[in-house]
């Protein structure tokens, strides 16, 4: 009965940050904003940082291999611009959805601006049956077990 219990808070917590990536792919595929340097871009992802403590971090890379994200500090956010070089761990994750055309769980990543290893749900941005970009959600894996 303890572990059933555990298990669905896990369950939750996971599927928190699921919808949240979810519901920002979805606002791109129907056009109802436009990945990038915007502030109607930049206020969604910091709202699912807002609303789902266990978000450390959701970013949006786009063909080129830019990111723009959104990281939550220990007592603060702030804006991620970067290019994926040399993240050779998230790349590979970022190319299978590419490849898959489908969303997927990523296995655990060590985040050294985080110092921690982290869950990834990543998720393709579609638009005319071509994937435009891959957003991704990198989730404490430290918040769970303090609860």
């Amino acid at each position: 009965l303890i572990v059933s219990a555990e298990v669905s808070q896990v369950r939750f917590y996971l599927e928190s940050a699921r919808n949240q990536l979810d519901f920002l792919v979805s606002k791109i595929e129907q056009e109802e904003v436009a990945p990038g340097m915007n502030e109607e871009f930049i206020a969604l992802m910091t709202g699912a940082l807002a609303a789902t403590d266990q978000i450390i971090s959701m970013q949006y890379i786009d063909a080129e291999d830019q990111l723009i994200g959104v990281t939550r500090d220990e007592d603060s956010t702030s804006l991620q611009l970067e290019s994926m070089r040399g993240d050779d761990d998230l790349k590979e994750l970022i190319e299978a959805v590419r490849r898959d055309r489908a969303s997927r769980w990523g296995g655990l990543l060590w985040r050294e601006a985080h110092r921690q290893a982290t869950l990834t749900y990543l998720a393709p941005a579609l638009r005319d049956d071509q994937v435009i970009g891959v957003a991704s959600v990198l989730i404490s894996v430290r918040t769970p077990s303090r609860k």
